[in-house]
C-alpha cells in the first residue's frame, strides 16, 4: 500500500511535478518579499496558494485526461449510465478514465502537503519573531518602572534645556522691547517714525 502510495504521489509525473515547483516558486518569492517588508499576511497567503495550485492543476489534469479518452459519437453517451452504454454495443473503458485521472487528485495531495509545510513553516517563523520582540521588552516590573525612571529623567534634561533657551528668549524680547520704547518716546527719534493715520 505504502508503495502504490508512493507511486501516486511520485514527481515523475507531470501534474505533481508542477504543483510542487509552483509552490516552490510562489514560497520562494513571498520569501523574499516578506524579508523586505515583514507583512505576515505574505506568509499567511501562502497555504491557501499553494492549495489553490494543487486543485487547479487536479481540475486541469481531469480535463485533459478526459478529453484525451476516445469518445465513440458522444451525442448518444449524454445522459446514459454506463450500462446503458456497454448494453447498447459500445464500449466505454472504464479502467482507462480511472487510470488517466488517478495523477490529477495526486496534485491536490502534493498542494495540501505544501500548504501544510508552509502553515508550519509560517507558524515557526512567527514564533521565533515574537520570542525575540518578547525579549526586547523589559521582562520584569521592576525593570519596567526602572526603564520608565530612565525616560523621565532624560525627559526632565530635555524639559530644562528647553527652559533655558526659553529664558534666553524672554530676556532677548525685553530688550527689544525696552529698545523700541526708548525709540518711541524719545522726541529726535520721534520724527523717523511713520505716521498714523
Amino acid at each position: 500500500m505504502l508503495s502504490q502510495l508512493a507511486h501516486l504521489l511520485s514527481l515523475g509525473n507531470l501534474w505533481n511535478l508542477s504543483v510542487v515547483v509552483g509552490g516552490i516558486l510562489i514560497t520562494a518569492t513571498f520569501a523574499w518579499l516578506y524579508k523586505r517588508t515583514q507583512s505576515r499576511q505574505l506568509l499567511t497567503s501562502l497555504p491557501g496558494f499553494w492549495t489553490s495550485l494543487g486543485i487547479f492543476c487536479t481540475f486541469a489534469a481531469i480535463c485533459i485526461s478526459l478529453d484525451g479518452l476516445n469518445i465513440e459519437n458522444p451525442e448518444i453517451r449524454v445522459g446514459q449510465t454506463v450500462s446503458e452504454i456497454k448494453s447498447s454495443g459500445n464500449n466505454i473503458d472504464i479502467n482507462g478514465i480511472i487510470t488517466s485521472m488517478i495523477p490529477a487528485f495526486s496534485t491536490s495531495i502534493w498542494g495540501i502537503i505544501g500548504a501544510l509545510l508552509c502553515t508550519i513553516g509560517a507558524k515557526i517563523i512567527f514564533a521565533k519573531e515574537d520570542k525575540e520582540e518578547a525579549a526586547n521588552l523589559c521582562k520584569s516590573p521592576e525593570e519596567y518602572i526602572k526603564a520608565t525612571s530612565i525616560t523621565l529623567e532624560t525627559l526632565c534634561q530635555i524639559v530644562k534645556g528647553q527652559q533655558s533657551s526659553l529664558e534666553q528668549i524672554i530676556c532677548i524680547g525685553k530688550e527689544h522691547k525696552e529698545s523700541l520704547t526708548y525709540i518711541i518716546h524719545t522726541p529726535e527719534l520721534e520724527q523717523h517714525l511713520p505716521v498714523r493715520a
